[in-house]
């Protein structure tokens, strides 16, 4: 039998459910076996879904499964009723990823219901998986990621729930929202080294929260670095380890061909994932951003040598120091608050404001803002 055959025996089941329906609601179809002609109507359903899906018509089929829930619901049998529409999820993954969902979160309000949690998680995770793929809305997928999560955990099924946090984490980073992904691969990784059969993996989950550190601040990935090798000992000879150790010096030096040595020599060994390549070069960016900086030291050197006829600024002069910090003059940058304090200077060089920052639209380094210089 080919596809239009089968879709032609699957509309025939259809329409004979259906008439099995309005039998059963008429005044004498109630009195007289109305129950057992719903019955037959969901089984008529059912077997009608599985032709359309032998012929592929996936929409029908969803729709068929859906129609045998809704019968399972109106005769009390929830856990029928949770199976058709996973049922019908299924199909409609394949034409409808949206509708798939709707289904999909029916069966979860069932099984919540019910009390089956476990069950309820892994269709969380099913719908999480489709906003992935088929929707691409990650944030949504990182609700469902996370409500799995609760759900497993409240059974005590950590590892399953660890699993789910884990993709939270892994978005969350991308999203460049490091705290919340340096807070879960914390937990995981405790998790971890507290497990014989898991404690090997505990370096990955410490290095990925070290590079999301390193992310935001390279003072806080030094001392989330001494607070693993302290948590565990074994961290400090991996791979891992060494390879953000390495990355730190490079970054502390400026030095962008240390840094991509480093990783380079890594990848050798254990190749990058798509995630891990991704913060690495984030935080190359970061080095390359800094390079446009001077060093408060050349800056000084520059303004004297370029500019003396107007500053005749002494040598000793310090061009910056630790400055309060305020929402008008001062900027945020890797976790550390500087300013030129330009004001002092001129004071120092008996010179006026308007004259340093006439001189400074001279100097030849890449700085936007005038009226504020960090490093």
């Amino acid at each position: 039998m080919d596809n239009s055959g089968k879709e032609k025996e699957a509309m025939a089941l259809m329409a004979e459910a259906e008439k099995k329906v309005k039998s059963s609601q008429s005044f004498f179809g109630s009195l007289f076996g109305g129950s057992s002609k719903m019955e037959d109507a969901c089984d008529l359903y059912g077997r009608a879904a599985n032709m359309f899906k032998m012929a592929k018509n996936w929409s029908a089929a969803g729709n068929a499964f859906s129609q045998a829930a809704l019968l399972h619901l109106q005769m009390q049998s929830k856990h029928d009723a949770a199976t058709n529409f996973i049922d019908a999820g299924n199909a409609f993954k394949k034409s409808d990823p949206q509708e798939a969902i709707n289904c999909l979160n029916r069966a979860i309000e069932i099984y919540t219901d019910m009390g089956r949690f476990t069950i309820a998680a892994k269709h969380h995770v099913s719908i999480a998986e489709i906003y992935e793929t088929e929707l691409v809305d990650i944030d949504k997928a990182i609700a469902h990621y996370e409500q799995a999560a609760d759900y497993y955990k409240g059974e005590e099924s950590t590892s399953s729930a660890n699993k789910c946090l884990l993709k939270v984490a892994t978005y969350a980073a991308q999203l460049e929202q490091y705290p919340k992904a340096i807070e879960i691969y914390e937990q995981v990784a405790t998790h971890a080294m507290d497990s014989a059969l898991l404690k090997y993996s505990a370096k990955d989950y410490f290095f990925k929260a070290a590079l999301c550190h390193f992310c935001v601040d390279m003072l806080n990935a030094k001392l989330a670095i001494q607070k693993y090798e302290e948590m565990f000992p074994a961290f400090s000879d991996s791979r891992e380890c060494k390879l953000v150790k390495k990355l730190l010096d490079a970054f502390e030096e400026q030095n962008v061909d240390a840094y991509t040595d480093a990783v380079k020599e890594y990848d050798t060994i254990s190749r990058l994932d798509q995630w891990l390549t991704t913060m690495l070069l984030r935080i190359k960016k970061s080095i390359q951003e800094d390079e446009n900086y001077l060093h408060p030291a050349l800056f000084h050197h520059q303004l004297n040598s370029q500019c003396l006829n107007v500053l005749a600024l002494p040598l000793s002069v310090s061009m910056t120091r630790p400055y309060r910090q305020t929402s008008e003059n001062t900027k945020e940058r890797k976790g550390c608050l500087f300013k030129w304090d330009l004001w002092e200077c001129c004071m120092r060089a008996e010179t006026s404001y308007s004259n340093v920052m006439g001189c400074c639209a001279h100097l030849p380094c890449a700085l936007a803002d005038t009226e504020h210089l960090y490093y």
